[in-house]
């Protein structure tokens, strides 16, 4: 069938709307998106509110219809806004006067605790203690129940014979690992300044925006003594301190003056810390737009064209402040607006279009979360995600959604074959870091296509010349081509369950019927072949029902399953095992450590170190590794055990982790808690 749509469509002598889709008009899409005047395109900014404003004037042009009720291209969504109340501040103390320090002058870490510190400051060097680099910055210093003023970065750090690994940071460089280094020694808050030597520090005290869904905000416990710290501009502590204070300082600290000689006299601070326990309501906006079926039915299926246009932000500053952001997604954005400029070409549409530019992906995928929550996904029949396509043209692009969804292989590899792009399609294997993956947790077909990361990832220098337009242009021909027989109504994909804590895919409908059985998987043991139909879970026989139902089963509980085979129906039994154990000592990220190692904020659970004998240890993981996701599902320390939970003992896993900055892929068989 799909082959035969091929073969007989491209015997139809008309110009290919896909030749529209060119190198200049990419170009210019991204110039425009990823200029400095576009500021980043940071959440709850001007600069994003501009690009929304160009997406909607395109959408305008090309001749798109509104997909909001109000008939404008904006589809606004409501979030509640968190970050600090009116009573934090920072004072710093010195002999002459007191003063209150401008919040743009100053931001509050992430890993701080509430609360009020106020006492004399003491200078604790680069707060390092490193015995491996004989260096000690809290040697003789007395800092009980105190603030303590570190220096940013490693002692002699722009030197490439420096003790500390050369010109390369440690551990000890980073923000979290000093906070920590101060509280072993008992200090009671920090105050950290960049080191005058940085010449390239990008400052930004902009607060770290959060945002969530829920107006009452849930306040994580404090866990050990109650820690506050904060990140002072250099312009500010010169003025606390005196000028050249800072300067003289790090030479001396760095040519072997003991920190314990370096005092600050008469120096003190107060630093209080708020957070708001209700959010702030706010209004962000997706950018949709229709083209409507022509088929005549009142409610088609749908095919959704997706992209984030949404980046980092930035600053006004006298060196390089702006993430422009122009792989992301500046490169996905002007893929979603090339196809829908040729698909408006089309005259004959059996499925309706959505193009939509998601808002505040970066932020946790919040646009498109929002997005599926206002349509009815049910009548879409495929979801094509454009997220960073523009680099890495050595690489194969990464196809992810093949494997669950009938038909989407074969579409996309025959729909390659007059394009010749350079493609591994993932299979079974999942990344859920985009928008599709709100698509996907609502069990709608998709497709991702992304050419994968590199070193100018969430830095100031994703920029629009290092982009591979001719790349660019195969990708967004490559999605047109793909889509067009689900458009026209050849094809329609259905979404494939997988149940792997049973070992088997299904594919839901009017019956449930079982594609695959993973050999020993707990479905092979219960005696699960293929073909075999589910008609009720426990008492539930809604059919409807029976995919989540079985997907959701608690761990540790015995379920009937109903199995009908031929013209007989057989109960059996099936136990989803208890939680499952890695066994590793998870710890955070750090904001820096995300930045240099260019993770996003969704994942990341550090290794600090590995339990002897268990299932991490004998699957190889190793103390620094970097868990990024287990079984295509995204991971940080807080939603560890939730995964593990979900996933259940006993069950073969996949692990996306980072190591010494290349990502690999590890094979785990989850083990069970052992008692304590």
């Amino acid at each position: 069938m799909i082959a035969l749509f091929f073969a007989c469509t491209s015997t139809i002598s008309q110009p290919n709307p896909a030749e529209g889709i060119t190198v200049a008009d990419l170009q210019r899409h991204v110039g425009v998106l990823a200029s400095d005047e576009y500021m980043g395109r940071g959440t709850l900014e001007a600069g994003l509110d501009k690009a929304a404003n160009y997406i909607c004037e395109e959408f305008k042009r090309i001749g798109l219809q509104p997909l909001h009720p109000n008939n404008t291209f904006m589809a606004p969504f409501t979030m509640y806004k968190g970050g600090y109340g009116e009573k934090t501040a920072l004072n710093l103390i010195n002999e002459k006067t007191e003063k209150q320090i401008p919040t743009d002058q100053w931001t509050v870490f992430g890993f701080s605790d509430e609360g009020t510190v106020s006492s004399e400051v003491v200078f604790a060097g680069y707060g390092i203690t490193a015995p491996e680099y004989e260096w000690d910055d809290y040697a003789n210093l007395d800092v009980q129940d105190k603030l303590v003023l570190v220096l940013r970065r490693e002692p002699d750090a722009d030197n490439p014979s420096s003790t500390f690994n050369g010109t390369e940071s440690t551990e000890h460089g980073y923000f979290q690992t000093k906070a920590m280094n101060a509280v072993k020694h008992g200090a009671k808050g920090m105050i950290l300044v960049t080191d005058p030597a940085y010449t390239n520090p990008n400052e930004n005290f902009k607060d770290r925006l959060e945002l969530s869904f829920e107006q009452e905000i849930k306040k994580q416990p404090s866990q050990g003594p109650t820690f506050l710290a904060a990140h002072i501009s250099q312009k500010e502590a010169e003025q606390w301190l005196g000028s050249g204070v800072l300067d003289s300082w790090q030479y001396k600290l760095d040519t072997g003056t003991p920190t314990s000689e370096l005092r600050v006299h008469k120096h003190a601070a107060t630093l209080t810390v708020e957070r708001r326990s209700v959010g702030k309501e706010v209004t962000l906006y997706n950018v949709a737009g229709r083209l409507p079926a022509t088929s005549g039915e009142e409610y088609p299926l749908q095919v959704v064209v997706g992209a984030h246009y949404d980046h980092l932000g930035g600053i006004e500053a006298p060196t390089d402040m702006i993430y422009n952001g122009a792989d992301d997604n500046a490169s996905g954005t002007s893929a979603l607006l090339e196809l829908a400029e040729a698909y408006s070409q089309i005259s004959v549409r059996q499925r309706e279009m959505i193009f939509v530019a998601f808002s505040a992906e970066e932020l946790g995928l919040l646009g498109s979360k929002a997005f599926v929550n206002q349509i009815d996904t049910e009548r879409v029949v495929m979801m094509l995600n454009f997220d960073m396509i523009g680099r890495n043209s050595e690489k194969e692009m990464s196809v992810i959604g093949d494997g669950f969804a009938t038909d989407v292989a074969q579409i996309v590899t025959e729909a390659n074959k007059n394009i010749d792009l350079r493609v591994e399609l993932a299979g079974d294997d999942y990344f859920g870091a985009s928008d599709h993956d709100s698509f996907f947790r609502k069990d709608r077909p998709f497709l991702f296509f992304f050419t994968g990361t590199h070193e100018d990832y969430h830095q100031v220098t994703d920029h629009a010349d290092k982009l591979d337009y001719s790349q660019m242009e195969k990708v967004s021909r490559l999605g047109f081509e793909m889509l067009k027989p689900i458009v026209d109504g050849s094809i329609t994909p259905t979404f494939i369950q997988h149940i792997s804590w049973l070992g088997i895919k299904m594919i839901p409908g009017e019956k449930n019927i079982v594609s695959h059985v993973e050999l020993g998987s707990r479905a092979d043991k219960a005696g699960l072949v293929i073909g075999d139909e589910l008609v009720a879970v426990g008492e539930e026989t809604n059919s409807d029902s029976l995919p989540g139902l079985l997907k959701d089963i608690p761990t540790g509980k015995e379920t009937n399953l109903r199995i009908q085979r031929a013209k007989s129906i057989n109960t059996v039994k099936v136990t989803r095992a208890k939680t499952g154990y890695v066994g590793v000592y998870p710890s955070a990220l750090s904001d820096e450590q995300r930045e240099k190692l260019q993770i996003i904020d969704s994942e990341g659970v550090l290794i600090r170190g590995v339990s002897a004998d268990g299932p991490a240890f004998k699957a190889g993981l190793k103390e620094n590794d970097v868990i990024l996701q287990i079984e295509g599902s995204s991971v940080v320390p807080m939603s560890l055990g939730k995964v593990l939970r979900k996933i259940g003992a006993g069950e073969n896993v996949t692990l996306l982790i980072l190591r010494n900055g290349e990502r690999m892929k590890i094979d785990m068989v989850l083990g069970e808690r052992p008692e304590r």
